[in-house]
């Protein structure tokens, strides 16, 4: 997301790596004595534990990456070529784009004091504690298995900058698995709002885990003996300080997007329970002010919470692109139209992966999302498009080459301009397959996921999300009812409990995909709900209002106005006749779009978005 969390944070938790301080002359070849009285000016200190690094100095060139300077008694390095840029205003982690990455405060260094010798003390157990309210989750040891790396926080192309190592093993395979039946719900949801809509599944069913990676700040940390994805207390809670939306960086997960007529996570059934605070906290705003519900850094609910965000973003783009003034209106619609053609489905044509990643980091009115929607409009149609979508995910692209190959007004250096194509290159090192070519892809990772384990993440995750059911009750999805979808889903697909499915290789990749569709589709089937549900209201003492449940025919009007007449007036709950002969009810708190004149979006029963605004109702 755009907001990060400030470099001291992360230093203060020993995110960063502390680097030793250079001796002797400075990398860039500036000699101590030159600049060692300047340094400690600026570090208001004498024997710095930076001493022997010079002083950021604003006229000179710095060529060699990994240079150190000391700016206000910090120490920096910096990531390529800079000059100008002050590391102070233009430094970030790794991976982020920036010229600069800060190393450590300059502290005074200690006098040194003879090493005692330790004496060897028992490695402590992490005890789980669970989330605020979720329910306990089953605990298993796991049976899948995993080797190789994953290059993470890197700079594109490969090579050029910063980069961390995510070594892969058991240890981690639990995660991986949680992250990714959260992108299968995403996939349909996406398909619930857009039936129509092709995307690689690649790359929307992984994105959850490539944002873990990207956004997090140590998730090789992770350890799956306790329940959270950052087990450290201190860590967990700056991520969940006011403003921040935890290990996903959801920094506007308390707010209703894109304005007070929209919907924020809290509004999705779903979510609302495990999320634990109010509608009203949420548009009030004291939510945004208050610490973050530890339900975002719980392993098998916050991968959900980030889905649901991206669900989110779909929403907006829709409501902001309805009018002919919306920020990509004049691609929007014919960017749609593309993405639900079959030739759209194949990887190089399928960008609504990129569409989506840019409006969750660089938010839905950033250049960079305008330049795809542009790209996307005109993939089959015109040029430069149409050779420009070529380029869209290539990972051998350093940030001026690719925003002048893609004719982009995004700023060289910005995180915006890397971030879609990191999710990418993350999930292709684990897939093992260069859809662009890159180094960081060695095709030697093995990830080997064990359809037990699938079955109890899929479980636990599943009983953290809500529902209200036919007894008209608010509760968790019991575990039962979810083991009872899988293992249909098991069956269907002729698979046992005992099988490895390969994820690295296309065959595993496939099997796994299709077994975590066919147990969602059979829970949904089975419990009767739709995981998009929204509700105006705080589940409790009103009832929430469903979308899309059909009413019952006594219900329904004996006349009502055929759409569009009235357009206009329309409030939440008005009852109108389409085109197709069947009533349609405007949804709670989106007046607004039932109103939009943008008929290809919103018109009941045909438009592209038309169960965001009208939910269908059971008589004609």
């Amino acid at each position: 997301m755009n907001n990060k969390l400030t470099l001291n944070i992360l230093l203060a938790l020993g995110a960063i790596a502390l680097t030793a301080c250079n001796g002797g002359s400075s990398a860039d070849g500036s000699t101590v004595a030159q600049n060692r009285t300047l340094q400690l000016s600026e570090n208001g200190l004498t024997g710095s534990t930076c001493d022997g690094v010079a002083a950021w100095d604003a006229t000179k060139a710095y060529a060699t990456a990994g240079t150190k300077v000391v700016r206000n008694g910090k120490e920096y390095s910096n990531n390529w070529w800079t000059q100008g840029n002050d590391p102070e205003t233009d430094s970030g982690v790794a991976g982020s784009g920036k010229p600069w990455t800060l190393v450590t405060n300059c502290g005074v260094a200690p006098t040194p004091t003879p090493t005692p010798t330790a004496t060897p003390s028992p490695t402590p157990t992490i005890t789980p504690v669970p989330a605020s309210g979720l329910p306990t989750p089953i605990k298993f040891t796991p049976l899948s298995t995993a080797s190789g790396v994953i290059n993470y926080h890197l700079n594109l192309p490969f090579g050029s900058g910063n980069v961390e190592k995510l070594t892969l093993s058991a240890n981690y395979t639990d995660l991986i698995i949680s992250n990714y039946v959260a992108g299968a719900l995403l996939g349909r949801l996406m398909q619930e709002k857009e039936p129509n809509l092709k995307f690689n599944k690649d790359y929307i069913y992984g994105t959850v885990f490539g944002q873990l990676l990207q956004e997090n700040i140590d998730t090789a940390g992770y350890t799956n003996t306790t329940d959270w994805i950052n087990a450290d207390a201190t860590q967990r809670a700056s991520l969940l300080a006011s403003g921040q939306g935890g290990p996903y960086q959801i920094n506007d997960y308390s707010k209703r997007l894109e304005n007070d007529t929209g919907v924020g996570l809290v509004n999705f059934v779903a979510l609302q329970k495990g999320l634990g605070y109010t509608v009203e906290k949420q548009d009030s705003g004291s939510q945004t002010l208050s610490v973050g519900p530890d339900s975002l850094d719980q392993k098998y609910f916050g991968p959900l919470a980030a889905a649901y965000f991206h669900l989110n973003d779909m929403n907006r783009l829709a409501m902001n692109n309805a009018e002919t003034w919306g920020p990509q209106a004049q691609y929007y619609a014919k960017c749609m139209s593309n993405l639900k053609l079959a030739s759209s489905a194949t990887n190089v044509n399928n960008i609504y992966d990129l569409i989506l990643n840019a409006a969750y980091n660089a938010g839905t009115y950033s250049a960079i999302i305008k330049d795809y929607f542009r790209v996307c409009a005109g993939m089959y149609t015109t040029n430069p498009e149409m050779t420009q979508l070529k380029s869209l995910g290539d990972y051998t692209l350093s940030d001026s080459v690719y925003k002048t190959t893609i004719n982009s007004t995004e700023a060289v250096g910005s995180t915006f301009i890397l971030y879609p194509r990191q999710i990418r290159i993350y999930l292709d090192q684990m897939y093992n397959q260069k859809t662009f070519n890159s180094d960081a892809i060695t095709g030697t990772n093995s990830i080997k996921l064990s359809v037990q384990d699938i079955e109890y993440v899929f479980e636990n995750a599943f009983g953290t999300l809500a529902y209200v059911s036919s007894a008209n009750k608010y509760d968790y999805i019991a575990t039962a009812d979810s083991k009872k979808a899988f293992t249909a889903a098991l069956t269907a697909n002729g698979l046992s409990s005992t099988v490895l499915l390969d994820i690295s290789t296309p065959a595993g990749k496939t099997k796994f995909f299709k077994l975590l569709d066919d147990a969602i589709n059979n829970l949904a089937t089975n419990l009767n709900i739709s995981f998009g549900t929204v509700t105006q209201t705080t589940i409790g003492g009103v009832s929430p209002t469903p979308s899309p449940t059909a009413t019952p025919a006594d219900n329904c009007p004996t006349t009502a106005q055929v759409y569009p007449a009235g357009r206009g007036s329309y409030v939440s709950g008005t009852i109108v006749k389409a085109s197709d002969n069947q009533f349609y009810k405007c949804n709670t708190g989106v007046a607004a779009w039932c109103n939009s004149t943008a008929a290809w979006a919103y018109a009941p029963g045909a438009g592209t978005a038309t169960t965001s605004a009208w939910t269908l109702q059971a008589c004609k």
